[in-house]
């Protein structure tokens, strides 16, 4: 088990330093130094965004008014929280790997490393429930469509 969070530790450790040169490089900023918000959800978690896909396709999945408000509704009430997820894992991870270039202890370490953690299953829990939402809101049809309309013009 030690080794497993050794491990996870040394990743997201440089998965962290990749972000942070990166985000030098300008290359997630957004105009206010912010990792750019396509990049920054991606960086937290790789679950697909698949309410971007509906939003921005919705006429050519033919959504019936119950269905655009079902899904209107999911995205007010999980999409800031989903945001702020991000910012949160973005923010947990610079904290995580100053603690490393500093006089952290091991224990300390383990500690950020474990906030992480945390914040990314929360963020993947709500990503996988915002899915089996979509999977009950759509129709068979639709759901392969928004599928393919990920595969083919998002990823």
């Amino acid at each position: 088990m030690q080794k497993l969070s050794v491990l996870l530790f040394l990743s997201l450790l440089l998965a962290t330093v990749t972000v942070q040169a990166s985000s030098h490089g300008n290359q997630m900023q957004g105009s206010k130094g912010q990792p750019g918000k396509g990049k920054a959800m991606k960086h937290a978690n790789p679950l697909p965004n698949l309410m971007k896909v509906v939003k921005k396709f919705s006429s050519e999945l033919n959504l019936t008014v119950e269905q655009k408000a079902n899904l209107t509704q999911w995205s007010k009430n999980n999409g800031p929280v989903v945001k702020g997820l991000v910012k949160d894992v973005i923010g947990a991870e610079m904290r995580l790997n100053e603690a490393a270039l500093s006089n952290a202890s091991q224990p300390d370490l383990q500690d950020l490393m474990d906030k992480v953690l945390g914040l990314r299953l929360q963020l993947a829990q709500r990503k996988i429930a915002c899915r089996e939402n979509m999977r009950q809101v759509l129709d068979n049809r639709q759901w392969n469509s928004v599928v393919t309309l990920y595969k083919q013009r998002i990823m």
